[in-house]
């Protein structure tokens, strides 16, 4: 122990000390120096704040019991029994219990001690034994709990203990779940008009699929919308759709019963999303398709001849064409929808009526694009090819690129027929041919040229690209195709004229970036698209694409067949779809996903009626009659026609989420993280955040999100925790509907799964402490030993302050209470 003072400077004042016996025989009373020069010594004391400081000999010891719901009574009798441990070794250690029953503590005579406090979670146990150990003093938490939280602060009181370096050893209990549980809920954005559907992940109690007798059920105000019968007590994910009246936003429960027992439930509030925009390209009313799909969609129409009108289709979801021939859009038309789809994620429908599958012109883009073709009866003999392959063979390419480029020329060669024609043409300052142009039936000299190729030199793509060109127009070839590959090290030219002069010609050009950058990624990007090619991103021997360059071309036929055709789904177990009296015969692509198929009493085989499949960032689907055509009359009488059509149109717009929200509740502290999941031209540096509804009551004043990184946002505002939260957020003219449940981060304590779960273990390693299972000793745990800087201060400074005003209150009694010795006659004060 020692003494010292924080601000010892003061003491200088300790040298006026001797003016208070300045003309001290001139005082009446001689001893009122001596008190007023003790009143200022004690003063002055107190300036310099003297503090007494001395060690602990014992580190602070709290000990957590969790008595909750989730241990169950075995799991309680253990975790007393381990108190009792602990009471005998430390008599003095705090203990805090967790349960939520009001009477627990009266139930063990070990829990009358006074240092016993009682809590309702483990996690506010966490916090609370943190704050019980004094700041700068050693000690330990010990707990006793199956780590079956019902709220994440955990994770706060964690970090605390990390930084103080304060250790907390688990003895765990054994976490059990009795009965099967709404593990997480995944909602999908519900838009106007159309179904809610959510996502349930159920925490099982049993790995077989025996005891089938539970039901899922979707309940809104007492009414059940939907249910899932016969699931079994295994873990397992599925869906569950209702229709939910038209409204800003929408309280539904979701309930797993055994019988008619409510095991498990979960509250949701869901947004309604802003209508899906759609364009609809068909020569039919906009009212028609309007009408059918409902108010979750907002359909704009246009015309084949008027489409170029359309500046932007990235603006639309979902580009809608209905009967539709590729002979009525140009070739620059069909190549700005498939950019749409395959750059910026448009989804296409194309329902192909007599008009769409029946025309001559089967090789055009859209058609080739589509995951149904008209059903080639006849197949033309595969046409022939002249490729000419432009190597980059400049001294940056030294390395890596120029490997990666021959191997892309090997892999071009190899998919060439013997009748087609190959040239390999080098650039490196100044352009040859590697291998002029030649049929491919010399395929061993082609490989020693190419193996031939080295890097060096500067880089003069222009010259090689003019050479290439000349080369392929004297070939006879059905298809002519020029591969530039390069690390995009290339000079300035007017490339833009030459590759769309090179197009005009029928020749495609198609563009590969070598070298594992993508500093040139634009550059090499747009000369695929003056070329009408495609462009790719090699950066290693994984990334190496194999290219085909012959696309057998069917014969063209009218194709449209009639009678009575049963639909059957092949995907889902739906409900029976209506008949059609006639469709356009089809031949599903290879890769493409068959959906709905047709049969008939002629032909028990299926027939393609319905497909889709993925094209860049988007999806096509292609239904295999036009939607409103006289064979599609029993799906317009059909009432789930508008359903379905919504629900496909919804599934390939691949619209995700405006925003991903995550909203973190700390008592009426809400924190909300924003983050934008699709790309937008706007710069926005905050977002306004409006209440709706009943919210509207609690936060009458639009909250400001805070841009905090790309993409990223984060609001903080006050809100009641037992009230739901309705937000609009707005950004720009977009809106987004997004909720929270009230008291969001707190479960009830039968509603914990295992997978929630707290990771004991993990908590126990980086806190310093350790974990032992429940039937282990608490002397197996490690002590903690004392710290150097384990001190307790007691603070002086106010008991020599009062000190010098008990003095100077004693010295003024003195002066003014004089002492009176009687005398006959005389009155004399002292």
């Amino acid at each position: 122990m020692s003494f010292s003072f924080l601000s010892p400077w003061w003491a200088v004042l300790l040298l006026l000390l001797p003016l208070f016996w300045f003309r001290r025989n001139q005082l009446r009373n001689r001893w009122l120096p001596l008190l007023r020069s003790s009143v200022a010594a004690l003063l002055v004391v107190g300036l310099m704040q003297p503090v007494w400081i001395t060690q602990q000999a014992e580190a602070t010891q709290v000990v957590i019991v969790d008595l909750s719901y989730s241990v169950g009574a075995q799991g309680a009798v253990r975790a007393k029994s381990l108190l009792q441990q602990v009471q005998q070794q430390h008599a003095s250690a705090a203990v805090i219990v967790v349960s939520s029953q009001a009477d627990v503590l009266a139930d063990t005579a070990a829990f009358n001690a006074g240092t016993t406090q009682q809590v309702g979670d483990v996690s506010q146990a966490l916090l609370q034994a943190e704050q019980l150990i004094p700041y700068g003093a050693s000690g330990a938490i010990t707990l006793i709990s199956d780590g079956m939280a019902t709220t994440p602060a955990w994770q706060q009181a964690v970090a605390r203990l990390t930084a103080r370096n304060i250790p907390l050893s688990i003895l765990a209990l054994k976490a059990q779940q009795a009965q099967p549980l709404i593990a997480d809920v995944a909602a999908q954005p519900w838009y106007k008009g159309q179904q809610f559907t959510a996502e349930v992940t159920i925490a099982g109690t049993r790995s077989d699929n025996e005891g089938n007798d539970l039901k899922l059920v979707l309940r809104q105000q007492g009414r059940d919308l939907a249910q899932r019968e016969g699931l079994s007590r295994q873990s397992q994910q599925l869906s569950i759709s209702a229709e939910l009246a038209d409204s800003d936003a929408q309280s539904v429960d979701l309930l797993l019963l055994d019988g008619d027992n409510v095991i498990s439930q979960k509250r949701l509030t869901v947004a309604n999303q802003p209508a899906i925009p759609v364009l609809y390209i068909s020569q039919q009313p906009q009212q028609q398709l309007a009408t059918l799909l409902g108010t979750g969609f907002e359909v704009t129409a246009t015309t084949p001849e008027a489409l170029e009108q359309v500046a932007d289709l990235s603006q639309f979801a979902v580009l809608v064409m209905d009967d539709v021939a590729s002979e009525q859009l140009p070739i620059a038309q069909q190549q700005r929808i498939l950019t749409a789809v395959n750059q910026q994620g448009v989804g296409m429908f194309y329902a192909g009526g007599q008009q769409a599958f029946a025309k001559k012109e089967l090789s055009s883009p859209l058609q080739q694009s589509l995951p149904l073709l008209a059903d080639p009866q006849q197949q033309l003999k595969d046409p022939s090819v002249a490729l000419a392959v432009i190597i980059d063979s400049s001294g940056s390419m030294e390395g890596k690129p120029v490997s990666l480029a021959k191997k892309i020329a090997r892999l071009a060669v190899r998919k060439l027929q013997p009748t087609d024609q190959i040239g390999i043409v080098e650039f490196y300052g100044n352009k040859q041919w590697a291998v002029p142009m030649q049929p491919v039936a010399k395929s061993d000299e082609i490989e020693r040229a190419i193996g031939r190729i080295q890097a060096s030199g500067s880089t003069v793509l222009y010259p090689a690209i003019e050479e290439a060109y000349y080369g392929l127009k004297q070939t006879k070839t059905r298809f002519k195709h020029m591969l530039v590959i390069s690390d995009a090290a290339v000079e300035e030219e007017n490339y833009q004229q030459l590759l769309r002069a090179i197009s005009q010609d029928g020749i495609n050009v198609s563009t590969f970036l070598v070298g594992g950058g993508n500093s040139g990624q634009d550059k090499m990007q747009e000369l695929a698209n003056w070329g009408q090619g495609r462009f790719y991103l090699i950066e290693d021997d994984f990334s190496l694409v194999e290219l085909d360059f012959h696309q057998p071309k069917p014969q063209p036929q009218a194709n449209q067949q009639s009678g009575q055709f049963s639909v059957r789904d092949l995907v889902a177990e739906r409900a029976a779809f209506p008949d059609t009296t006639g469709y356009s015969k089809t031949a599903l692509q290879s890769e493409a996903q068959l959906l709905l198929s047709l049969t008939n009493a002629a032909n028990a085989q299926p027939i393609p009626f319905y497909a889709t499949w993925p094209v860049g960032r988007g999806e096509i689907a292609a239904l295999s009659n036009a939607l409103f055509a006289p064979t599609m009359q029993q799906w317009q009488q059909w009432d789930g026609y508008g359903a379905w059509l919504a629900g496909e149109i919804t599934r390939i717009a691949h619209r995700p989420a405006a925003f991903s929200s995550k909203v973190m509740r700390d008592g009426d502290q809400v924190t909300l993280w924003l983050k934008r999941n699709a790309a937008t031209a706007l710069d926005a540096p905050q977002l306004t955040l409006v209440a709706l509804g009943a919210s509207n009551q609690h936060l009458p004043q639009p909250v400001v999100a805070e841009r905090i990184a790309l993409d990223w946002y984060r609001a903080q505002f006050n809100y009641p925790h037992d009230s739901d939260l309705l937000l609009n957020v707005v950004d720009g003219e977009q809106h987004w509907g997004l909720t929270d449940i009230a008291a969001s981060d707190t479960l009830p304590e039968a509603e914990i799964p295992l997978s929630q779960q707290m990771p004991l273990a993990y908590i126990a390693q980086v806190t310093g402490g350790a974990m032992l299972a429940a039937d282990a000793d608490f002397d197996a745990l490690p002590k903690p030993a004392p710290q150097d800087g384990n001190w307790d201060a007691i603070a002086l400074a106010r008991w020599f302050v009062l000190l010098a005003l008990s003095l100077y209150l004693f010295e003024v009694i003195l002066r003014r209470w004089p002492l009176v010795v009687r005398q006959p006659g005389v009155r004399k004060s002292l």
